[in-house]
């Protein structure tokens, strides 16, 4: 039998607030936004509602009228429903007014996604600049909240963020102008806010193989769920109420109508490839389905438009690795292919994605049984005094083992080695993972948790509190694609990833960057993330 079970998060500060708020009443003042949309032909301010603020102060802040607000926010139903906090209101601007103060500066709201690192590249300055700059919050250890006001120090000579954007705009093809644009915003890679919050209320249902009829559960699945609910509660200390539905399809799909389906914002799971399809063949074909784990349910997406296969595949991780390469190799370098000799189609795929990158390499193969044996010959290959970029074309873990053992040899041999490989090296449980270090291993991962990150440390906090336990990686899988699908949809709407595109989002454990498979089909999340096994024997993990 299906289970359900609805769970709504509320803030309950927000009653002590308000009974706060009875007693002594002090109206926000309002900051002229930094933030512009362009909507239609016309370009707007995009004011963030505080709480305490009103029409009339807004209005007064912006020279405006009541009357043009109203006009520029049909949907926000300010007439009948009245302000609402953390609403985003457009609001006409004029085109003489000026990003940068006389004292040099601008003014950054931090969105949902950034870090301190990104906003610095945004804008051309350092994290000390910043810092330095806001000395009256606490940016020691790089924290952020969304919609953060922050003071940004503009170089001489150095076009306001505005400017760039409105260059930008000028170089782009006149049938791109109907897509809102964010006028503020430098190159970057992050998702910049095209359109103001569509609404505030996001109902997102989880299709999980709980199994809660064995009355124990499903550990993995159960962490997962914890993790989303955790994300629901970060969500709502931004004023974003997240609800969630939770369905067990351990015993098969559940008997959902188009109808239901289309009544969430986003449907993530079912895990299962075959559950999968079943439920595909009843979502509408504007719904956000989500594959949260099995990478076979890739398949699918070549002929369902409204699907989304979370994790990014091996092969992405071949080609982080071919471009990781390009990037660092030196005129000198040398980049070797080691495979096995009864099992060319790996070798054959790198070969492929290093000749498109325009790698010069050069292919070694040979049997486990020449292992003991090999170590001279395999040396041939190498040069002294230069970078060996070495790649294990092979999924067998003895035959790595076997590679490794003889690459730390030719390390000691004076040939310097640098080793890349994916992630499903981790998990070889007979490498020493102290040969890692010794080649310097640098691998491609579709998860990865940086335990220095400030946000990672935030979530663990809060989880051991909650739960009385660590996360796992479903946890965390569970708290990025609730947080994520959630913010995109209570942004965007349905349409979310025409606004979104092929930007990347860093979150907690994995990165997001979907990408359209075929003109008809769905799309596949194809960030990857970059992990150095350091000399020293630590590691460093890479934005």
């Amino acid at each position: 039998m299906r289970k359900r079970l609805l769970i709504t998060l509320a803030a309950a500060f927000l009653c002590g607030a308000a009974l706060q708020a009875q007693e002594t009443y002090v109206a926000t003042p309002v900051t002229i936004s930094k933030e512009k949309v362009k909507f239609g032909d016309k370009v707007y301010y995009s004011h963030v509602v505080l709480e305490k603020q009103t029409l009339y102060s807004i209005c007064k802040a912006y020279g405006v009228s009541l009357e043009d607000i109203y006009a520029a926010n049909p949907d926000l139903k300010l007439e009948t429903e009245g302000l609402k906090k953390n609403s985003i209101l457009r609001i006409p601007t004029k085109t003489d007014d000026k990003e940068v103060k006389e004292d040099g500066t601008t003014t950054h709201i931090v969105k949902w996604y950034e870090d301190l690192e990104g906003i610095a590249a945004k804008y051309g300055v350092s994290v000390d600049d910043i810092v330095n700059a806001n000395k009256d919050q606490d940016l020691s250890e790089g924290k952020l909240k969304a919609r953060m006001k922050l003071i940004i120090p503009v170089k001489p000579g150095q076009a306001s963020a505005e400017e760039a954007g409105e260059q930008e705009e000028q170089n782009q093809p006149q049938e791109d102008e109907v897509i809102a644009e964010v006028a503020d915003t430098l190159a970057t890679t992050e998702p910049e806010v095209v359109e103001p919050t569509i609404k505030n209320n996001i109902s997102i249902a989880l299709i999980l193989p709980l199994n809660i009829a064995s009355g124990k559960g499903t550990a993995n699945y159960m962490d997962f769920y914890s993790g989303a609910l955790m994300a629901a509660r970060k969500a709502g200390e931004n004023g974003l109420n997240v609800e969630i539905s939770i369905y067990d399809d351990a015993a098969g799909v559940a008997s959902f109508t188009e109808s239901q389906l289309g009544g969430f914002d986003a449907v993530i799971g079912p895990v299962g490839k075959d559950n999968m399809s079943q439920l595909l063949s009843k979502a509408p074909k504007a719904a956000t389905i989500v594959s949260p784990l099995d990478p076979r349910t890739g398949a699918l997406t070549a002929d369902n438009a409204n699907l989304y296969q979370a994790n990014s595949s091996t092969d992405d991780q071949y080609k982080e690795i071919a471009a990781w390469i390009k990037e660092e190799m030196a005129h000198n370098d040398r980049v070797v292919v080691i495979s096995e000799k009864s099992k060319p189609a790996l070798r054959n795929t790198i070969d492929t994605l290093l000749t498109r990158s325009g790698i010069d390499h050069l292919n070694f193969s040979y049997n486990i049984l020449e292992g003991r044996n090999i170590g001279n010959t395999m040396n041939a290959n190498f040069r002294d005094n230069v970078t060996n970029r070495v790649i294990i074309a092979s999924d067998s873990e003895a035959f790595v083992n076997d590679v490794v053992r003889n690459l730390k040899v030719a390390a000691h041999s004076n040939f310097p080695v640098v080793l890349y490989g994916p992630s499903k090296m981790k998990s070889y449980e007979t490498i020493d993972i102290e040969n890692y270090h010794s080649l310097n291993l640098h691998m491609t991962q579709s998860y990865s948790v940086d335990y220095d990150d400030v946000k990672v440390k935030d979530f663990l906090l809060k989880y051991r509190a909650i739960f009385g336990t660590e996360p796992t990686n479903f946890a965390f899988q569970g708290y990025d694609l609730t947080y994520y699908f959630a913010q995109v949809c209570s942004m965007y709407g349905q349409d979310w990833i025409k606004y979104v595109g092929d930007s990347t989002t860093q979150m907690l454990q994995s990165a997001m960057r979907f990408s359209k498979v075929s003109e008809n089909g769905g799309y596949v999340n194809t960030a990857v993330r970059r992990v150095i096994f350091n000399p020293d024997c630590k590691v460093t993990f890479i934005r």
